[in-house]
């Protein structure tokens, strides 16, 4: 369902902690792209508001395309779920 990802939208609280903690360091997800990550950071701030929400493929958020996997491949998926796709072998080939 990970190509459902693009289209629609998500709240901040579950990309934050990629965001501002991951692994509780205190920083970005490493596997995030950091001129990416400055995008949600400047709409999801450490302490998010609960009605905020954000695109989850920016380029076409409204539409149901192919993008998601460009940004994916880009590293620049929203979700830890996204990052993942390209750290197995056979999902990875399917990004591509």
């Amino acid at each position: 369902m990970h190509g459902g990802h693009t289209i629609g939208i998500s709240h901040c609280a579950p990309v934050v902690p990629r965001l501002y903690n991951f692994d509780g360091n205190g920083g970005t997800d490493p596997s995030l792209d950091p001129t990416y990550a400055a995008y949600p950071k400047t709409i999801c701030p450490p302490v998010p508001d609960p009605a905020t929400v954000l695109g989850m493929d920016p380029n076409s958020t409204l539409s149901f395309d192919s993008h998601y996997y460009d940004i994916v491949e880009q590293h620049d998926g929203l979700f830890e779920s996204d990052a993942a796709l390209l750290n197995n072998t056979e999902s990875a080939l399917l990004v591509d």
